[in-house]
């Protein structure tokens, strides 16, 4: 009886772009966040004509950004299917643990209330307000993202957008629920 009760401790630190983008919209909008990380470095870039490319720099080893660079750099997958590719998938679950292991995971209170709060911070982020990504950074991108939606890289990018077989979507004008499942048929889990 005692165990319903209990109180849950409260998360440890807080998670970077690319762990709120999967807390926020699970491994898809992680991988997007990514993306948005990667270009803002100028890790991947898209010609002219359409065609992307990975001049570098790579991200740190042993992150979620790092294994879609590697995986867009190798020709592995589609860059549509980014977060079906075994790299990829890996890394996202090592994400996913270690929010769970700092109680962010199953935290939806606690979600929700990180997701409102960064949203009210990093109003300067909004699509709408055309953020430089490089200005703002990896993290400023990926949170742009996680905050905002795919509407972010069609706003910022829209020739990346295409390329990535990103789905034209609205931007985001609330960040959705924890856990909310990202309908990829739809229109990026917007509410």
């Amino acid at each position: 009886m005692a165990a319903l009760f209990a109180r849950r401790r409260p998360p440890r630190g807080e998670p970077d772009g690319i762990g709120v983008a999967l807390l926020a919209g699970g491994p898809r909008v992680a991988v997007w966040a990514c993306l948005a990380s990667l270009h803002s470095t100028g890790a991947i870039s898209v010609s002219p004509d359409g065609r992307l490319s990975c001049p570098g720099p790579a991200p740190d080893q042993d992150t979620v950004a790092f294994a879609v660079f590697t995986a867009l750099r190798d020709g592995t997958v589609r860059p549509d299917a980014l977060e079906t590719a075994p790299v990829v998938a890996a890394a996202v679950a090592r994400l996913r643990q270690q929010l769970a292991a700092d109680g962010w995971w199953d935290n939806r209170a606690a979600t929700r209330r990180l997701l409102a709060r960064l949203r009210g911070a990093h109003e300067h982020l909004a699509p709408q307000l055309d953020p430089s990504w490089r200005l703002y950074g990896p993290n400023g991108a990926a949170l742009t993202v996680a905050l905002f939606g795919a509407g972010a890289i069609w706003r910022a990018d829209p020739r990346l957008a295409r390329t990535l077989g990103l789905p034209r979507a609205p931007v985001r004008r609330r960040p959705p629920e924890p856990g909310s499942q990202v309908d990829e048929h739809a229109d990026c889990g917007c509410a």
